[in-house]
């Protein structure tokens, strides 16, 4: 069963710009932007009061950068924790859900974080993050 909402993605065309927007309206830093080779894009959390943002900002070489042509600066996914990364995928395939990027570490969450994205027809794309042992 999934738990809490961990963040909000947001799909950015300008890290700094998009910094300040979430800024003014009284989200703080909670990692200074950095850049995630694997992953092709630059990573900065945000937060306000109960409220986590990630702001991604992919290169050109990144799979999701054509994404930016479409939707611009958009909410991307929401990622959600889980207990069991590999039974969630599971069930959230038994639903229709499809795989869209493999498990592999987020570094950034934590030393221990691994995460997977699914998408759906009907919900877009999901992130599960689990936390503790790989």
């Amino acid at each position: 069963m999934l738990g809490s909402v961990h963040h909000i993605g947001y799909l950015v065309k300008d890290i700094n710009k998009s910094m300040n927007a979430f800024g003014s309206l009284g989200y703080e830093i909670e990692t200074n932007p950095f850049y995630d080779a694997e992953r092709m894009s630059n990573f900065c959390f945000m937060t306000k009061d109960d409220t986590r943002v990630e702001l991604v900002e992919p290169a050109k070489e990144s799979d999701i950068f054509p994404l930016l042509k479409t939707y611009n600066n958009c909410i991307y996914h929401m990622c959600y924790r889980v207990k069991d990364i590999d039974i969630e995928v599971s069930e959230l395939k038994k639903q229709g859900y499809l795989l869209f990027r493999d498990k592999q570490a987020a570094p950034a969450i934590s030393e221990t974080a691994v995460v997977v994205f699914l998408m759906h027809s009907r919900m877009g794309i999901i992130e599960l993050l689990q936390e503790g042992e790989k």
